[in-house]
């Protein structure tokens, strides 16, 4: 016998339910979906680095977290960098693959904050207390409570696509060492990361 219903659909769109849009949900959302765009990137990096097709390396990046992800795609880039890159000073790019993981520890730091955060105020002005309850061993019970504004969270939605624009200069700076431009010296990176 069952209790309680399962999940069914209810073909409604999103202009029939009762509550019209708010700022804070809609822009948690968007972190959401840039942190999940920056995650599908580092898998697709991961694939290119050990040379495998989509099926692969999606069997490869699945069910790993995103920080062991990040691990992997830095110690697969470091490994290119001694084999494809032994006659080049990679010091430059070891840096800026150094700042990019950084960027993206970061990236998922501020994630989790948003997404493992309940939330309460008034929605609609953009505003609301973003709560964050823990009960660790070495502090206790601990409930940190931060005042959040859709501005604030959009910019970690910003931050968050601009990693994933990290690795597109990345990718374009190792392109110019392979390509032999004589050029391409420290001056001639692309942006500083952080």
């Amino acid at each position: 016998m069952t209790h309680y219903p399962g999940f069914t659909p209810s073909g409604r769109t999103f202009s029939e339910y009762d509550d019209p849009p708010d700022e804070i949900s809609s822009a948690i959302g968007r972190v959401v979906l840039s942190f999940s765009e920056l995650e599908d990137d580092v898998s697709s990096m991961i694939r290119g680095l050990l040379d495998i097709d989509f099926e692969r390396g999606q069997i490869v990046t699945a069910e790993l977290p995103f920080k062991t992800k990040v691990n992997l795609m830095s110690s697969l880039q470091k490994i290119q960098f001694r084999e494809d890159f032994k006659d080049h000073d990679m010091s430059q790019a070891e840096e800026m693959l150094k700042e990019i993981v950084a960027s993206c520890l970061k990236a998922e730091e501020l994630r989790n904050q948003i997404v493992h955060s309940s939330y309460r105020g008034v929605f609609r002005r953009g505003r609301a207390t973003r709560q964050k309850t823990t009960a660790k061993a070495s502090a206790g019970l601990r409930i940190q409570k931060v005042p959040v504004d859709s501005g604030y969270l959009l910019d970690v939605s910003e931050f968050i696509l601009d990693v994933m624009g990290y690795f597109d200069d990345f990718e374009q700076y190792l392109f110019r060492i392979e390509s032999g431009f004589n050029d391409c010296n420290p001056e001639d990176a692309p942006i500083r990361l952080l």
